[in-house]
């Protein structure tokens, strides 16, 4: 027995401090590289505090045969400690949010990108390059008119796609709405797409326009969500709409969404180029000049466009700001020329700011922050129309 005590120590300990790191990280998120682990916890802290509960009762009941384990026993402690204080902090803050918290389901480690059931149809809306685009349908499963919901995902313009919020999809459709998630052409390098990207859901907002009644859906209720730079490309789109000036790819006139949820929208992308993080900073560099086709200071005009409190007008319409207070990737001072003009033009905007919190922290389909998302911009809908 205390050979094999011997032999656990080194694997329990790692993943202790694995543990520790996930779990810490959140409450020291300044510190260089260490701070990082932010990005990957807030999400999946439930499922963090499961593994440093086990490594705590494996590594202290195999102490009483090899003093080894004293360490990772001790070190999964402050994990199991820190993490529960993280989860308790994440309930208490959704609840004041006005969420009630499935703490079990908390413990999953499902993605967003898993869902029992997928879309119930996929059509292109678009073509690039004689690729097609498409966009996914979801239906609910009532008959009638239903709300529609029109989602842009996230992933710095240059990953991701459609289905990377599978799970939320799926949710709202079962709440009621008919939903309509879409792929847009994503930047590489040498081929921007700071202009295509808008063109196209410019289309998409075409299309759902025009097609929303064949699944079921009121294009005169339509809302839209996007998160990261779908949450930019989203934001953006639906005021162009609004103010009449969005241009579509595709032709036809873009439906205007009744309101817009944004989560951690990456708003100016001068910000998102300074980000300046150690750890993800030349990530964030990398990723606006792919999307510019340079630096903001080489294409100021692209930067200028594709930063949001330059589309606000009088005609925006309400919107709701979910964020992180420790985003490395978005910085929190990228929303205040937004704010400003946002109350230059009577726009109804609500922000929530989730505590101890990295970029984008709502990705795991049962944690605390996602079940928080879902309730909240249901709420924000229905107070604009939605059930109308």
């Amino acid at each position: 027995m205390q050979w094999l005590a011997r032999i656990c120590s080194l694997p329990l300990a790692l993943l202790a401090l694995a543990a520790a790191w996930l779990a810490v990280a959140p409450f020291t998120p300044r510190i260089p590289y260490w701070g990082a682990g932010s990005l990957i916890s807030p999400e999946y802290i439930g499922p963090v505090l499961l593994i440093s509960l086990a490594v705590l009762a494996v590594s202290a009941a195999l102490s009483f045969a090899s003093k080894a384990n004293v360490v990772p026993a001790a070190v999964a402690a402050l994990a199991a400690v820190a993490s529960g204080a993280l989860l308790a902090t994440q309930v208490a803050g959704a609840r004041e949010m006005g969420t009630d918290v499935d703490v079990a389901a908390a413990l999953s480690w499902d993605g967003l990108e898993k869902t029992d059931r997928g879309p119930d149809a996929t059509v292109a809306y678009d073509t690039h390059d004689g690729d097609d685009l498409d966009v996914d349908v979801y239906e609910p499963g009532a008959g009638g008119s239903h709300p529609v919901l029109l989602y842009v995902h996230g992933g710095g313009w240059n990953q991701m796609n459609r289905r990377s919020q599978a799970y939320n999809m799926r949710a709202m459709a079962d709440a009621g709405y008919v939903v309509a998630s879409i792929d847009y052409t994503l930047a590489r390098p040498g081929h921007p797409t700071w202009d295509t990207a808008a063109r196209e859901v410019g289309c998409a907002l075409s299309w759902v326009g025009s097609h929303a009644r064949d699944y079921g859906g009121d294009p005169g209720r339509l809302f839209a969500y996007g998160e990261s730079a779908g949450g930019q490309l989203v934001l953006n789109a639906s005021y162009d709409a609004a103010a009449g000036t969005l241009p579509s790819d595709c032709g036809g006139t873009p439906a205007v969404p009744r309101a817009v949820y944004v989560d951690s929208p990456a708003l100016d992308i001068r910000h998102v180029y300074s980000a300046g993080d150690p750890y993800a900073g030349q990530g964030s560099k990398d990723t606006a000049v792919k999307y510019l086709g340079g630096t903001p200071d080489d294409v100021p005009e692209r930067a200028n466009f594709v930063t949001s409190a330059n589309h606000v007008t009088d005609a925006s319409q309400p919107t709701m700001i979910v964020r992180s207070d420790h985003d490395r990737l978005v910085p929190p001072a990228s929303y205040d020329a937004f704010r400003a003009a946002a109350r230059e033009h009577g726009v109804a905007l609500t922000e929530q700011v989730r505590r101890h919190a990295d970029h984008a922290s709502a990705l795991s389909a049962h944690g605390v922050w996602n079940q928080n998302l879902l309730a909240t911009m249901q709420r924000f809908f229905a107070e604009n129309g939605a059930d109308a």
